[in-house]
């Protein structure tokens, strides 16, 4: 079955994720930051709650140093992933809770329709 809110959602959190990475991508990685990947990518921030509230955790930001990885697969890492994967997660468990209530609902009707029947055991 298909559900209009499902796909709006996935729109909702796919025109920013398409407009970040093209933004990102379009940037030159000598340059420090890149303002448009950040502004066209900052809807997602809202659209990821619960989730994306980790992405203002200090420690885990991309200024903080400790030398494990180097400056740009740090920033790429930890802040894109922290942009883009919490929506993502949303529009993915919105979909299971979609096909979660579509089987519930037919199990119930099924079991409405067989207790119709007469002679039928609930």
């Amino acid at each position: 079955m298909r559900h209009p809110s499902l796909l709006a959602h996935v729109v909702v959190v796919a025109v920013p994720t398409v407009l970040s990475v093209a933004a990102w991508v379009a940037g030159h990685p000598d340059e420090d930051a890149n303002i448009g990947a950040g502004l066209a990518g900052s809807p997602l921030i809202p659209l990821g709650l619960p989730w994306s509230l980790a992405a203002f955790v200090p420690a885990l930001s991309p200024g903080a140093d400790d030398g494990a990885w180097p400056p740009p697969v740090r920033v790429f890492v930890i802040f894109y992933a922290m942009l883009y994967v919490p929506a993502w997660i949303n529009v993915v468990l919105h979909a299971w809770v979609l096909q979660w209530r579509d089987r519930r609902r037919a199990a119930s009707a099924q079991r409405t329709i067989g207790a119709e029947r007469p002679g039928a055991r609930a």
